[in-house]
């Protein structure tokens, strides 16, 4: 059966979550969950192995990545002949650059939507951006 990798990133705090600052830990396991209910059936009937990968703006990864993430970690480390240590290192560190990359993309995109840092003139930000 071949696998499918469903990803998504959430900020645990968002209001669309409605959870409280003490609850925001399980932001990871609300969009896992969402992402189970909306496509594993669907996967399962076309014959693929549905896995959500939940990433938090805060770097933080979903129960289901985590298992993923360890199983890519052994993989790249016995490729690559490095301790397995080092190579969590290296790739926990490509996949945060990734988010961070996209996170900034996302927002670079909604201020220049919204007409800018301040609203009006642009910005010495928005002039750099630009």
């Amino acid at each position: 059966m071949d696998p499918l990798l469903s990803t998504t990133v959430t900020h645990p705090l968002a209001p669309s979550l409605g959870l409280s600052f003490s609850a925001a830990r399980s932001a990871l396991s609300v969009k896992e969950e969402a992402k189970v209910r909306k496509s594993a059936e669907i996967c399962d009937r076309v014959g693929l192995a549905f896995s959500p990968f939940a990433l938090s703006t805060f770097g933080e990864f979903g129960r289901q990545a985590d298992q993923i993430f360890s199983t890519l970690v052994d993989l790249y480390a016995a490729k690559h002949d490095l301790r397995r240590s080092i190579a969590a290192y290296q790739l926990r560190q490509q996949v945060l650059v990734a988010l961070m990359r996209s996170m900034a993309k996302r927002l670079l995109l909604a201020v220049t939507a919204s007409g800018g840092l301040s609203g009006g003139a642009p910005s010495a930000i928005d002039q750099q951006s630009s």
